[in-house]
């Protein structure tokens, strides 16, 4: 989420109304992100959310975005439903650009995550996976193991200009990562690619996002407490491992950036309760959790050396996750010990 495309109040009034959607009341643009334009709206009847696809994004990525979106809903998982306008299609137009309208869902996020709301990403995750089993739409992923080479590539020696040295050290992460990758032995299916710890809201949780004013910043939230799953824009095929891999490396660490066992057996055993890992599976979590730290290093990196025009915010910082990486790689049985 964030703003590129600047919306003035005629143009969503004009997305609500020529859509038959509603009366518009409020908006505002939400800041964070770093993909799409998304505006927080206030209607007569709802309170929405409106995503634009920025140039960047594959036009013919969208319908499954949609139809991913809309089995989720349809099968209780707590994520953003696609609204259909008087055409009945959920896909609209706003500024020139393609844009989506969802439903707005209520929580947010929690900073410093504890094991309960760890169990609760997992659980989630689990359903996701479950749900999209056998679902026609594909996606392929555009951020595979073989894409990061194209990564380490186009940043090049520039990547020295980050931390002496970086280009070395994740060239040498990535040989070490592709020898033992385990991909084309894993179970696979839609993966939601992203889900960090601010893209999962929680009832009650004490954080400032868009979902507004109404939170206890002394809650504790469990993991019955969640309330909404945003951000499917990395959404995409691949092992479905690597998607639990991705939350371990987000999650698992506290607010210095520790590693913290309690959180990955939480996350590990939330996800079991509703899908089972294959021994292989947990076995491959070591090395699949190196890979998605190094897969965040190499797109901040991409993303700071080569910033999107027009952006608000700076990107994130490509070091953030390098003492994960570093982790991951030199202690691979902290992972396997505390998920196995």
């Amino acid at each position: 989420m964030a703003v590129f495309t600047e919306l003035s109040r005629a143009d969503i009034d004009a997305l609500l109304t020529d859509n038959e959607l509603d009366a518009l009341v409020d908006y505002t643009g939400v800041e964070e992100g770093t993909e799409n334009t998304t505006y927080l709206v206030d209607g007569a009847r709802a309170r929405y959310v409106v995503s634009v696809f920025e140039r960047w994004v594959e036009p013919q990525d969208i319908p499954f975005f949609v139809d991913l979106l809309t089995r989720l809903s349809d099968a209780g998982v707590p994520c953003p439903r696609p609204v259909a306008g008087r055409d009945g299609r959920a896909i609209t137009s706003v500024a020139g650009r393609p844009a989506l309208v969802t439903s707005f869902l209520p929580g947010r996020p929690v900073d410093d995550p504890a094991p309960e709301a760890c169990r609760g990403c997992g659980r989630v995750l689990a359903h996701i996976h479950r749900v999209t089993e056998g679902m026609d739409s594909h996606r392929p992923n555009m951020l595979s193991l073989t894409d990061w080479y194209g990564l380490l590539d186009a940043c090049g020696t520039r990547l020295d200009t980050i931390a002496d040295g970086l280009h070395a050290e994740l060239a040498r992460a990535l040989d070490r990562i592709a020898a033992a990758w385990p991909g084309d032995d894993l179970p696979r299916g839609v993966i939601h690619g992203d889900l960090f710890p601010d893209n999962l809201f929680f009832a009650g949780a004490g954080a400032a996002t868009t979902a507004g004013p109404e939170a206890d910043p002394a809650a504790h939230p469990t993991a019955d407490d969640v309330s909404g799953v945003i951000d499917f824009f990395f959404a995409a095929h691949e092992v479905l491992a690597y998607d639990l891999a991705v939350s371990l490396a987000s999650w698992a660490f506290d607010g210095r950036g520790r590693f913290e066992p309690a959180r990955a057996r939480a996350m590990v055993a939330g996800y079991g309760e509703r899908r089972t890992l294959s021994p292989a599976e947990a076995a491959g979590l070591p090395v699949l959790t190196q890979g998605a730290a190094l897969r965040f290093t190499l797109t901040r990196a991409y993303d700071w050396l080569n910033p999107k025009p027009d952006a608000r915010i700076r990107p994130k910082d490509p070091l953030a996750m390098m003492p994960r990486l570093r982790l991951f790689l030199d202690q691979p049985r902290a992972i396997a010990d505390a998920c196995g």
